[in-house]
Formats: C-alpha cells, structure tokens, sequence
C-alpha cells in the first residue's frame, strides 16, 4: 500500500435494486450535470446481474474520477471531463473482468439517454445511445453461458451485486444530504416489486458509513413509493425510479481545474490501493483472460468500485 497524501474517497450509491428476472433490460435516464464541493460528478447506472454471478454495468457518467494502469504497471490517475458513457464488468468473486472504459460522447444537459443490457448469442450486449444528439457507445463481453440477469427476492443484493438502477458519487468527505433529481424510465418492462436502498461506504478500507434497505411491492401502474435516510432521498413506481429531491444544485465545470495526471508505480500483488494528491481509490486485480471488446484509442479507464458485503437486512 502506497501511503496516502490526502483523504480517501466516500462512494455514495442510491439504487433501485429488482426482485424480477429479465432478458434485456433498457431505461432511460436525464442527463444531469451536477457534483459535490470537491467538483467531483456521478454515474448514472444500469446494472445486471447474471445468474451465474457475473455483474455488468453500462452508465453515463459526469466529471468522473480515473484511473490508467500502463504496461509497466504504473497507473496514471485523472479526471474525466464533461458527459461519458461507463462499461464494467465484475466476475461472481468481485474482481474485474475488464479494463473498465470510458467513451467521450455528445450529450447535453437535460437530455434523455437509453442504457440497455441484453443477452444475445453468448454474449452481453452493452449500450448507450442519446435519444436527441443520436451519440451512442456500445461495447459487447461474453455472457460466460448465462441466460439471464436476475433479481434478489431474498436480500437487496447478492454478495453486494444486483439488477437494477444506481445513482453512484464518489466524494472526499462522508455525505449526509439530498442530491438534484435524477429521473430513470424503464422502457417496455414493469416491476412487481423491487429494493430501495441507500449505501455509503469507503472503498480503501470497506467502512460502512450508512446502509438502509426497503422491499416495495407495487400494487398497481402508478403505485409510487418513497424513501429517506441520512439525508436522501428516492421515489418509484413499477416504471420510474427518481434520485434525489432537489431541483437545482452546483452544475460545476466541465473539467476539473484541481485534478492533474499523477503517476504512481503499483506496489505488491492482488488487491492494490493507489495513492494520489487528493484522493484515495482502491483497486482490486484485474483477470488478464479478456473477453472480445470493441476498442477505439479513445478508451481509458474509470473508478467503478464493486460493491461491499452483503449487510444484513
């Protein structure tokens, strides 16, 4: 462990987690610009979780923490800037199974953004697509023989992975408050029930700061139920899920002025912490066997974090 020059990060997830099985799955979610004191951004997540237990999450995210590992092992850390579509990819052991990638795209403020997932011939099928600028990223990873991405009846998540919708931000300090509203439409599946859940935690070292989880039933079309907690705030329905209650919050820059690349070599084996002036990321060891991936030499890597431990309920 490289040792750290300022405080770690804080990851804050406000998710929709699904009971019900499904196939494919696509929802569409606003592009809102919006982020922290310290001028970092969020993600706006779709996550499935195979049958298997391989977890894959495509999302847009905004002023977007980084990080670059070379070929001699040094990793290059950064900010994103502005609007990119996010891909990742974890096996049932929580490790990654790809280098997790960021692609530029044309997406403006306000706008409605589809994430989809689908399993098809093999393979997962990863996209985003800009309904109004027509932008779209799309990468493909082998589905490992899973049929489908499947809920969690039983607990709001299955060692720390689910099916759903998340609304995740990296901070530099523990966050108790509300955050802009994040509207995400489900488009042709409905929900019978499904997990509102609340969960910050740090990443270097696996401290809970708070986790609170709700099993809604929905009775009909319009049924909507709400939920707060530290702060917080999420509303659903069988068709929409809303982060956040505020309707205005600090936009910040489209580039972050306090963030510059620093280089770092990777000391030791399997789980490895990177120190950076400012911020504290962990990373756990990635499997070298790759499946197929469409490339471009725009691809850099992102902060995903997989998920704690399971807590009780």
């Amino acid at each position: 462990m490289l040792a750290s020059t300022g405080p770690v990060l804080y990851d804050e997830q406000l998710s929709l987690n699904f009971v019900d099985n499904f196939t494919s799955l696509a929802v569409n979610v606003t592009a809102v610009q919006q982020c922290g004191s310290d001028g970092l951004g969020p993600a706006y997540i779709l996550n499935g979780l195979s049958e298997l237990g391989y977890w894959y999450q495509v999302g847009l995210s905004w002023n977007w923490p980084l990080l670059r590992t070379d070929k001699n092992g040094n990793v290059n850390v950064t900010s994103s800037s502005g609007f990119n579509a996010v891909f990742e990819t974890w096996d049932p052991y929580g490790n990654e199974l790809t280098v997790p990638t960021l692609y530029p795209v044309s997406v403006n403020r306000g706008d409605a953004v589809q994430l989809g997932l689908r399993i098809s011939g093999g393979a997962v099928f990863m996209d985003l697509r800009d309904l109004i600028t027509g932008a779209s990223a799309t990468q493909e990873w082998s589905a490992r023989e899973s049929k489908l991405f499947v809920g969690t009846p039983q607990s709001a998540t299955r060692g720390g992975f689910f099916t759903g919708l998340m609304t995740e931000q990296y901070r530099t300090s523990s966050y108790y408050g509300d955050e802009q509203k994040v509207k995400y439409e489900l488009s042709g599946s409905t929900l019978s029930s499904a997990w509102m859940v609340f969960d910050e935690w740090v990443p270097d070292n696996r401290m809970s700061i708070f986790w609170q989880a709700s099993r809604v039933n929905y009775v009909s079309p319009t049924d909507s139920k709400s939920f707060t907690y530290s702060g917080a705030f999420e509303t659903s329905n069988p068709r929409e899920f809303v982060t956040g209650g505020l309707d205005s919050g600090p936009t910040c820059a489209s580039v972050l002025p306090f963030w510059v690349t620093y280089r770092y070599p990777i000391i030791g084996v399997g789980a490895a912490t990177v120190a950076i002036t400012g911020v504290l990321i962990i990373r756990r060891s990635r499997n070298q066997t790759k499946a197929p991936v469409q490339r471009n030499d725009s691809l850099i890597a992102s902060s995903f974090a997989p998920k704690p431990p399971e807590r009780p309920q």
